[in-house]
């Protein structure tokens, strides 16, 4: 083998000699190259704001829910409302929106409050004094400013494709370096430890390959979970097939408007397999009857109910909005409440007979939605220590095989080469390429964006840069 040709000194050394000559290995590899020329960026992007987003909330709260405030040992708790009076007062001309329970009796209750120009501030109250403890703009903080990036790029709907197209590029991605990976020889256990007497390129190649196994499964679930929020795989298929229906609820009426109208851009507040329901409308007979007749229907009452019905955990209440509005108490994981997914709960009340329109749990979701109860704390390491734990590795992992990936190209490279990418070379015999392409249709079809982005790439290939010597040269 002439070592003049740096592909297949790159190929030698990548797998077994068998493995090499094997046309469907270098398409493999070509897919694989190329998919990560894509995805290093936006996967790095990715695990550093989800990084900054996990430890901010972990250790400083999203909300304000881990401020604290002196105990008091015997003291009484102030109402609600009248907490809520305080709120409205260091806000002046503005309405009330939400209720944050106290998460413990160190910390203080928080409102949402909204101005009569729209902005939204969030109050903190101490419940034993009334005094406010802190106002802040909402949606303003860090964790706010990673999550803008982790979502959209900041970019709205174009970042939002992006990321979809990079999420399916990269379980094509996950996908082609199993396959590189599977040792041919049946030396699994030898497979699962990098050689770290190597050095070099080797090295470099052996801890890029056994970590991205490791972290594989972990980042086949991020990937899909993330995506179950985008725009087109998420909405439009996934969730749209999995919300659930609201004809669930005998005879009660429908507002036009759905779950997702509570939630305020970036983040998303209301349970996934909530978004898209229609929420219960106020002003009808229907329902539960709940709240006694002759007591007035007020964040008091309402609260009072919530500890009635067993919510177990910090959970939140927010206020009727319009006349037909509804007061909802709702306890998710996903929004930091709890750190247990199945005692995640909504309920709906009739802001004018106190009772209990619609309440929807854990276990009344579809199974799509069941997992994204589960999948999306987890995702966001909001389970407990040991889930932060566990996704730091996940996210310094992927910030390592972005970076190893790069290394291991640069030093495959030929020295003063800066005008070629050096892909791994097209194989001349492709006995195996009509199965290769029946494997990235599936995923193509399964992810609509990843598979135009893979229809592109690949006709960009076969019908532009092999037949120009230039971009040839340069691509190859």
């Amino acid at each position: 083998m002439s070592t003049s040709n740096p592909n297949d000194v790159g190929a030698v050394r990548a797998a077994t000699s068998v493995a090499i000559k094997s046309p469907f290995y270098l398409a493999a590899w070509r897919w694989h190259f190329y998919a990560g020329l894509f995805v290093i960026p936006f996967l790095t992007i990715l695990a550093i704001t989800g990084l900054t987003m996990m430890y901010i909330g972990y250790f400083d709260g999203r909300d304000g829910g881990y401020l604290k405030i002196p105990i008091q040992q015997n003291a009484i708790v102030l109402s609600v409302s009248e907490q809520a009076d305080n709120a409205l007062a260091a806000i002046p001309g503005s309405k009330m929106v939400e209720w944050l329970k106290a998460r413990g009796p160190e910390n203080p209750s928080v409102f949402r409050v909204k101005a009569e120009d729209g902005a939204q501030s969030m109050v903190a109250v101490n419940p034993y004094t009334g005094e406010v403890v802190d106002t802040w703009p909402r949606r303003s903080g860090w964790y706010d400013f990673a999550d803008g990036i982790h979502s959209d790029l900041m970019m709205g709907t174009t970042g939002d494709s992006f990321l979809e197209i990079a999420a399916g590029l990269s379980i094509v991605m996950i996908i082609t370096g199993l396959y590189l990976w599977w040792p041919r020889d049946g030396s699994f256990l030898q497979a699962f430890v990098p050689n770290l007497k190597a050095s070099g390129r080797a090295l470099w190649q052996g801890l890029h390959t056994v970590i991205g196994v490791y972290v594989s499964v972990f980042l086949l679930l991020f990937l899909i979970t993330g995506m179950s929020w985008t725009g087109v795989w998420g909405s439009k298929i996934m969730q749209a097939w999995s919300t659930f229906p609201a004809e669930k609820w005998d005879n009660v009426p429908l507002s036009d408007d759905t779950h997702a109208s509570m939630n305020h851009a970036p983040r998303t507040d209301v349970p996934w397999a909530l978004e898209q329901t229609p929420m219960p409308a106020s002003g009808s007979g229907a329902g539960t009857v709940s709240i006694a007749s002759d007591a007035p229907v007020t964040v008091d009452s309402v609260a009072a109910l919530a500890h009635e019905l067993g919510f177990n955990a910090r959970y939140r209440v927010s206020y009727p909005s319009g006349e037909n509005g509804v007061w909802t108490i709702n306890q998710d994981t996903m929004s930091a409440d709890a750190e247990d997914p199945f005692s995640d709960r909504t309920v709906h009340i009739d802001r004018y007979t106190g009772n209990v329109l619609a309440s929807v749990a854990f276990a009344d979701y579809s199974l799509a939605g069941k997992a994204m109860a589960v999948g999306t704390p987890f995702h966001m390491g909001l389970m407990g220590l040991w889930n932060l734990v566990l996704n730091t590795f996940v996210c310094l992992s992927v910030i390592f095989l972005s970076v190893s990936g790069v290394v291991m190209w640069w030093m495959r490279r030929p020295a003063k080469s800066a005008v070629r990418l050096f892909a791994p070379r097209v194989p001349e015999n492709r006995p195996h390429w009509r199965g290769a392409m029946l494997v990235m249709l599936i995923v193509s079809l399964a992810f609509p964006l990843a598979g135009l982005a893979l229809i592109v790439a690949l006709a960009l290939d076969i019908l532009v840069l092999s037949r120009i010597p230039a971009l040839r040269s340069a691509f190859a």
